[in-house]
């Protein structure tokens, strides 16, 4: 749950970097591409639920909510800072960072967060162990990057007996698997929309799923580390449990491409 279900909107909502880039780089409208992927969304959630999520024990030991639709309410309410930061993000055209520090800024006042709570929070984000993970990560994708893999990766895929949309599909994939999927979002999809004429919204689809996939599945994936060290787990347990659900999404993704290209 942790590990996958809270990356389920970073595919979709077009305020994360690789989405922007994306959009930046194909020129296609943000609004038409969260309508065209929020179904895969969806179904990736209900999969998720239907062979993860119902199997985690329901008893939290708390009394059961005596009115769920104010409980409903009441959750709506606390996750406001997240819905304007989308709306200054997706229609303000404000960085993610300069908005992330506005509505930090912003819940400190509203709240009256005390001050003497800072530090202990600051410290938990600054965890030794955390920052030598993330420090790793970075110099392993630069090495990466550095080998030039994503240049050859077009040409050891061309001779495959595959449609041209499925081996950009893969490329993305193997691309963000090593760390640089932005890399390969302003690398490759250029070429991916030069070579496919009118892909449009269907094919950006297709490869932002992809990306997306291979993330969850990657070892240069930051937030998977974090996750391996607090809940005191291990990288091949994640993986496991998170590459069907994957593997569901990817086989989707393309039947849903394929749909898609009938209907724009």
């Amino acid at each position: 749950m942790t590990s996958y279900l809270r990356h389920i909107p970073e595919s979709a909502l077009p305020f994360y970097p690789g989405v922007l880039l994306a959009l930046s780089v194909t020129k296609l409208p943000a609004g038409m591409f969260l309508l065209g992927i929020l179904p895969l969304a969806l179904l990736s959630i209900l999969f998720c639920y239907a062979t993860k999520v119902r199997k985690v024990p329901r008893d939290t030991g708390l009394p059961a909510s005596k009115d769920k639709g104010q409980d409903l309410l009441q959750m709506l309410l606390a996750l406001w800072p997240i819905i304007a930061l989308t709306v200054v993000v997706l229609f303000g055209g404000f960085s993610t960072a300069v908005s992330t520090a506005a509505a930090c800024a912003a819940l400190f006042i509203i709240y009256r967060f005390p001050m003497k709570e800072l530090w202990p929070i600051i410290k938990k984000a600054f965890h030794p162990s955390i920052m030598v993970g993330m420090l790793l990560i970075m110099i392993f994708k630069d090495i990466i990057a550095s080998i030039g893999i994503i240049n050859t990766l077009s040409s050891t895929f061309a001779g495959l007996p595959i449609p041209l949309f499925l081996v950009y599909a893969l490329i993305t994939f193997i691309g963000s698997m090593t760390g640089l999927g932005n890399a390969v979002i302003a690398v490759l999809f250029p070429i991916a929309f030069s070579t496919i004429p009118g892909a449009g919204i269907p094919l950006l689809v297709l490869l932002m799923s992809f990306s997306h996939c291979a993330a969850q599945i990657s070892p240069t994936h930051i937030c998977l580390e974090i996750a391996v060290n607090y809940f005191k787990s291990d990288f091949r347990t994640i993986i496991a449990k998170t590459l069907p659900v994957t593997l569901f999404y990817c086989v989707t993704a393309t039947l849903y491409y394929l749909l898609l290209t009938l209907i724009f």
